[in-house]
């Protein structure tokens, strides 16, 4: 086995890996990057990075402009975001709910998903500029600090989520969060009070397959603490969200 195959444990293939951290940091370039920036951040010779990006090339994942050698992502990558796009249909159902909710509650709604020990943003609208605080959607924030991770990481057992967590918080912090998702079990929603933003207060819920009950997302929206305080989230607006995403999950138009 060469060492570009060796795995790092028992079921990673390493050459996978790096191939797809290339169209990772060719994706996440400012501009195109060429041979020698994607063997930098790669971390390997410039032979090796031209092996892979060749690969990928002839697969249509990369595509090289001739004048310049930069790469950038080839036309396989938009035909597999097309096909993730439709699987995941019921995101055109989110969108229409998000400015409804963020207007509703004069405060930012967002969607995310949980991404190993982060929450990706995968959609967001804002009613109030002063909350935008350029979050966009691809963002990413450590799991245990939104209230969209919360309560994600509620719908996973304590084991699971002290594994995810074991780099992020310490043993007590860890133990006070499973205390606090025990609650949100209760409850079905989660709160944050101020976690990210000091002065801004969100809440989140739970978004589930219809049939299956699975997990699609978070669904969460975020305002001024003097206009969302505790009481407020947890009576009222909490509620309301998990309303929400059951009609999201039923295919149903916002009510405006």
């Amino acid at each position: 086995m060469s060492d570009d195959s060796k795995p790092n444990n028992q079921y990673e293939v390493r050459s996978l890996a790096r191939g797809l951290r290339i169209l990772e940091i060719v994706a996440e370039a400012s501009e195109p990057p060429r041979l020698t920036d994607i063997a930098r951040v790669l971390g390997v010779d410039r032979a090796t990075a031209f092996r892979y990006c060749t690969t990928l090339s002839k697969l249509g994942y990369l595509h090289v402009a001739p004048p310049t050698k930069a790469y950038s992502l080839g036309s396989q990558v938009r035909s597999l975001g097309f096909a993730a796009q439709a699987q995941w249909s019921w995101l055109a159902v989110v969108a229409k709910h998000l400015p409804v909710v963020a207007e509703l509650y004069g405060g930012a709604a967002s969607f995310g998903v949980l991404d190993g020990d982060e929450i990706l943003y995968l959609d967001r609208a804002v009613a109030d500029q002063a909350l935008n605080q350029n979050i966009t959607a691809g963002d990413r924030f450590p799991v245990a600090h939104t209230s969209i991770g919360k309560v994600l990481l509620a719908n996973l057992q304590d084991a699971e989520v002290r594994g995810l967590l074991k780099r992020q918080l310490t043993l007590p912090e860890v133990n006070a969060l499973l205390k606090e998702l025990a609650e949100v079990r209760e409850t079905g929603f989660a709160y944050n009070l101020g976690g990210t933003h000091p002065g801004l207060h969100s809440v989140a819920v739970s978004v589930r397959d219809k049939e299956s009950g699975a997990v699609l997302g978070g669904l969460n929206v975020a305002g001024s603490a003097s206009e969302m305080p505790l009481k407020r989230l947890c009576d009222e607006i909490g509620p309301d969200l998990m309303k929400t995403a059951e009609m999201i999950v039923a295919n149903e138009s916002p009510q405006r």
